[in-house]
């Protein structure tokens, strides 16, 4: 991981008086408010993948065949069981699974409703979704994408994010107020702002068309999950 600590642009220094009852000072004392931020680049230890199976017809697999064509139909069930046994020659079971939903698939006018199902299941990183990827390449799975990228330090990893940008607020309004042959004294206010923490990632593939997988940012192959945080702080000046 890496972290990268950002002074947000543009500076302002920020005089006001402040009410004694409100900060504990006195109505001629000053604060400088600043804001800092730092940023942290997270490697996903767990990613979570939503698959989809759906019921289809063995006509979609016969070169020629048309629409009005499709005539057997291949039950959910029968998907399902070959679905699990996929699953475990590559040493998952069902335990693993997570069912988010199911209900009829979208059909062309004509034909019986088509029935899917979507599950989630953990894996550990980039080797395993390529197994699991090449072990469900089988009719019926249509789909496995990321739903989520996980990491099991991310609460103390977002700790250490703002601790830093705090950090980097104080120091900022430091050499400001040196400048002006100040110092920053008590601290009065801390204020998060403008954090936007999300996952960054891009992964989707259709297995019977495809089970190629590609990642780039990272050694472990997966993009990161970004961390960042500004927090707004104010000090009274000396």
């Amino acid at each position: 991981m890496r972290i990268s600590a950002l002074i947000a642009i543009p500076l302002f220094l920020l005089f006001s008086s402040r009410n004694h009852s409100a900060t504990g000072s006195s109505e001629n004392e000053h604060t400088i408010s600043v804001t800092g931020s730092s940023e942290m680049s997270v490697v996903p230890d767990e990613v979570e993948l939503t698959i989809s199976i759906r019921e289809y017809f063995e006509e979609e697999y016969i070169p020629g065949k048309r629409i009005e064509d499709y005539k057997t139909k291949v039950p959910l069930r029968n998907i399902e069981s070959e679905f699990y046994k996929h699953l475990e020659s590559i040493g998952y079971s069902k335990k693993d699974l997570t069912l988010l939903g199911a209900g009829d698939f979208w059909r062309n006018a004509g034909l019986p409703v088509q029935f899917s199902k979507q599950f989630s299941i953990c894996v550990p990183g980039l080797e395993q979704i390529e197994k699991l990827v090449q072990a469900l390449d089988m009719r019926g799975v249509e789909s496995v994408s990321i739903r989520q990228l996980k990491n099991k330090k991310l609460t103390a990893l977002r700790k250490q994010v703002k601790i830093q940008a705090l950090e980097m607020a104080k120091e900022k309004a430091a050499y400001l107020l040196e400048s002006q042959g100040h110092k920053a004294g008590s601290l009065v206010s801390i204020r998060e702002v403008n954090n936007d923490n999300g996952f960054s990632y891009s992964y989707s593939t259709s297995n019977m068309l495809s089970n190629s997988v590609s990642f780039s940012d990272n050694k472990s192959g997966l993009q990161s999950i970004s961390i960042r945080y500004e927090i707004e702080v104010s000090y009274l000046i000396d």
